[in-house]
This record gives structure tokens, C-alpha cells and sequence, in this order.
């Protein structure tokens, strides 16, 4: 209940009470209790390593998240294990601003597991947009986008917020790279619609715009 308090709570509270901070010192101490053991199985579920991985680099608490990541994933199950391992290091060197070191780690990665065919895919094309490399980019765009069309894996909840995210991208791609860039207008409209890795967009946006208004 806690949990779900504090993942619902902004959305309908304009309060301006930071509830990352109160819902990862949750986590925290079920991790610290073990309440995430089931039964005779220890295993850490999978689902609980990822938010707890995310909001832990989402606060920058960096070195708490390579704590948690030596200490957690051995006890994931052992078929998704290094996956895991190699994504999360992947996810860690991405928020420390080592690009180059993060696309060491995800091209270790095998897509056997569905929680990694977003995730992935998403680490991927922000690790792309911070090098410039926009041609990997617009590749990389063109295969997720059949992906969502075809995969009967996510709802259409998630299917939405994943496209928001990409079209998110690439307008900003074009507004950078091509000689007649999409309107920034378009890209604000983006931006207010629901998205993965929202605030990283709204970062690399705000970026733009700056460098525009220098340069004129």
C-alpha cells in the first residue's frame, strides 16, 4: 500500500513532496528485511531489482546502486543473471555520463527476457543520441518501432508510452541533423505527453533550445 501511495500520489498532487525519496527508502528496507522471500525460494524477483535499480540512479545515489547491484544480483535467478548484471552495469555507466563504457556493457546483452526488450532498447537509443552516433539512432528507431507494432507482450498503456518516447527522439534527431529541422514547437508537444525517460528528454531538449538562442 505504501508502494502503490507513493507511485500514484503524483500524479494527483501537486504538493511538490519529492515521493522518489520516500518510495526508494521503502525499497530499501524490504531489501534490508528480505521481505521479498517467498516460500523456500530466495530469490530477489526481477521486478524488484529493476525499480529498485532505476530509482536508485534515477537519485543519483550512485554509490548505493554499485552496492545493490554486487549484493542483489547473485540473487537473481541464475538464467537471467548475467543479462542482468551486464544491463545494470550498462544503466550505471549511462547515468555517470560514460557513454562509450555503457555501450560496452549492452552489446553484452541478449534479449531474453521481456523486461529488457524496453529497457534495452530505450538505454540504447539515449546512449546513441549522447554520442551523436544518429545513424546507429535512426536504425536502432526503425526496428523498435516494428517491434511495437508486432509484440503482443506490452499493453497498450506501455506500447503508448514507449512511441512517445521514440517519435520524442527522433524529432529531435531531425531538429539537429537535417536542413529543414522539425518545428521545437512539435518536440514541446511531445513532451507533454506520457513517455519513458521523460525528464532525460526534457533535459536533452531544454539543451537545444539553449545552444539555439546562443548561436542567434
Amino acid at each position: 500500500m505504501l508502494i502503490r501511495y507513493c507511485i500514484m500520489k503524483p500524479s494527483i498532487s501537486k504538493s511538490g513532496f519529492d515521493f522518489r525519496k520516500e518510495l526508494f527508502s521503502i525499497y530499501k528496507y524490504i531489501l534490508s528485511k528480505k521481505y521479498y522471500i517467498i516460500g523456500t525460494h530466495d530469490h530477489i524477483p526481477v521486478e524488484l531489482y529493476r525499480i529498485a535499480l532505476k530509482l536508485g540512479l534515477e537519485l543519483k545515489k550512485f554509490k548505493w546502486t554499485i552496492e545493490f547491484i554486487k549484493e542483489f544480483n547473485p540473487k537473481l535467478k541464475s538464467d537471467i543473471r548475467d543479462n542482468i548484471y551486464s544491463y545494470s552495469l550498462a544503466e550505471y555507466y549511462f547515468h555517470k555520463k560514460r557513454f562509450d563504457k555503457a555501450m560496452r556493457y549492452f552489446h553484452k546483452i541478449e534479449l531474453n527476457h521481456f523486461m529488457l526488450r524496453v529497457d534495452l532498447r530505450n538505454l540504447m537509443l539515449m546512449t546513441y543520441y549522447e554520442l551523436d552516433l544518429f545513424e546507429n539512432a535512426i536504425s536502432l528507431i526503425d526496428s523498435y518501432k516494428h517491434f511495437l507494432s508486432n509484440t503482443k507482450v506490452l499493453s497498450d498503456t506501455e506500447k503508448r508510452k514507449c512511441k512517445n518516447f521514440v517519435l520524442t527522439v527522433q524529432n529531435m534527431i531531425r531538429y539537429k541533423t537535417s536542413s529543414k529541422p522539425v518545428s521545437k514547437f512539435l518536440i514541446r508537444k511531445n513532451l507533454s505527453n506520457d513517455m519513458h525517460n521523460k525528464s532525460w528528454a526534457a533535459e536533452r531538449f531544454a539543451e537545444l533550445e539553449e545552444k539555439l538562442i546562443k548561436s542567434a
